[in-house]
């Protein structure tokens, strides 16, 4: 069994290598992609403005390219070689990277990119060879007032903070501020 696992992770890894090396490889450290994968992660007021931030990292990616919700936010992926080929994690990145690539509504570009480019795209000291544009979701806005509903089930849209077992006092003032921060009544 472990042979056939082994072989058919070669076979997917293989397989979306060959996709991604028929595209242009990302190989210039002073292309457009990479001046706004810098711009994004050293300035707050160019993700504000366009509306997206950077994800880093084999777990982080793999986790919200596993969710349906965070998938469709995804707008760009740089992602190198070795990468890929990760003993542990590459068979689950090429997974979700596959994923993504075979979706209809083709918003992302999945690229192979040299160890320079994720260095110059990255934040991280030591990056994992993966990278990531992704759009900043709205922000949840909680209907106020009397029967606010949310949509056709009629469904309420109110936020509620419900204590149990509170141990220390200290939580609950806590607790109510981050409640308030975030709008419940």
């Amino acid at each position: 069994w472990s042979s056939q696992r082994h072989r058919f992770t070669t076979n997917l890894n293989s397989s979306l290598l060959r996709t991604l090396e028929n595209d242009q490889p990302v190989s210039s450290t002073k292309s457009k992609t990479v001046k706004l994968y810098q711009s994004l992660s050293a300035k707050t007021k160019a993700r504000s403005q366009h509306q997206m931030t950077i994800l880093e990292g084999h777990r982080l990616i793999i986790d919200t390219l596993s969710d349906a919700n965070t998938r469709k936010l995804y707008r760009d992926v740089l992602v190198t070689r070795q990468a890929l080929e990760h003993p542990q994690l590459g068979d689950k990145l090429s997974l979700q990277l596959e994923r993504i690539m075979n979706d209809d509504d083709g918003k992302c570009n999945v690229r192979l990119a040299s160890d320079n480019v994720i260095r110059a795209a990255c934040d991280t000291v030591n990056p994992q060879g993966v990278v990531a544009l992704v759009d900043i979701p709205p922000s949840y806005e909680p209907h106020h007032g009397g029967d606010a509903k949310d949509g056709e089930n009629g469904t309420s849209s109110k936020l509620y903070l419900l204590f149990d077992g509170i141990s220390d006092p200290g939580n609950v003032g806590t607790l109510l501020r981050s409640a308030k921060a975030v709008g419940v009544e």
